[in-house]
C-alpha cells in the first residue's frame, strides 16, 4: 500500500472516530470505517448487530437461505408425514425456524462461536493491506487479521462470506429435494400406502 492510500485510510479512520463520539453510524464506505461499525457489536456481543456489518454477499446469502427455509416449511407442512417433519431441515433446523435474517445469524453465530472469536481479535487497527482492488485484511492490536471485502461502495466483514454463500446453493439444493419428497409422499397419500 503507497503512501497516499495509507493518508486516506488514516483520515477516515479518524473521521470514522470522530462520527462514532458525535453519535453518528460509521462511513462503511470505507474500510476502516466499516470496521469501525463492528465495535458496538464487539462491546455487546451482538451477533444480530454484527450480521449488518457483514459484506453484502453474506448478508444477501443470509436473507437467501432464510427465504428458502420458509418455501420448505410450506412444503414440509402440506406433505411430509408428521414423522419425517423434523428431519427435513437436517442441521439447520434451528436456523430454519429463525423468524428474521438478523435470527438467522444469530443462531448461525452461535453455532459458529463467531462472538469467541470477534471478542478475542478486535481491537485498534494497526494496519490494512490491501488484498485486490475488492478485499483487504486489517490487523488489530491483538494480531487478529479480519477480511473486509468491497460491494456497491460499502465494506463488510468477510470471515463468513464461503461458508454463507456455499451453504446457500446447498439449501436451494436441498429445497429441491424436500420438494420431490413432498411429491413422493402426496402420491404415497392418495394411494394410501402407510396409512393405519
Amino acid at each position: 500500500m503507497n503512501l497516499r492510500s495509507n493518508v486516506i485510510y488514516g483520515i477516515s479512520f479518524f473521521a470514522a472516530i470522530i462520527a462514532f463520539q458525535c453519535g453518528a453510524p460509521p462511513d462503511a464506505s470505507t474500510p476502516r470505517g466499516a470496521f469501525a461499525k463492528i465495535s458496538p457489536c464487539a462491546d455487546r456481543r451482538d451477533a444480530k448487530c454484527l450480521f449488518h456489518c457483514l459484506d453484502r454477499d453474506s448478508r444477501w446469502a443470509v436473507e437467501t437461505m432464510r427465504k428458502t427455509f420458509e418455501k420448505m416449511q410450506a412444503v414440509v407442512d402440506a406433505s411430509y408425514p408428521p414423522a419425517e417433519k423434523a428431519r427435513a431441515f437436517g442441521v439447520w433446523k434451528d436456523e430454519a425456524a429463525a423468524p428474521t435474517a438478523e435470527a438467522f445469524f444469530e443462531v448461525y453465530c452461535r453455532r459458529k462461536q463467531c462472538l469467541k472469536w470477534l471478542a478475542e481479535g478486535f481491537g485498534a487497527i494497526t494496519a490494512v493491506s490491501a488484498d485486490g482492488p475488492d478485499h483487504v485484511t486489517v490487523t488489530t492490536s491483538r494480531k487478529k487479521t479480519f477480511g473486509m471485502r468491497h460491494f456497491d461502495n460499502e465494506w463488510g466483514l468477510d470471515r463468513f462470506h464461503d461458508d454463507l454463500v456455499s451453504a446457500k446453493l446447498r439449501m436451494m439444493d436441498r429445497l429441491a429435494e424436500v420438494e420431490l419428497n413432498a411429491k413422493a409422499y402426496e402420491e404415497q397419500k392418495r394411494a394410501g400406502v402407510g396409512e393405519n
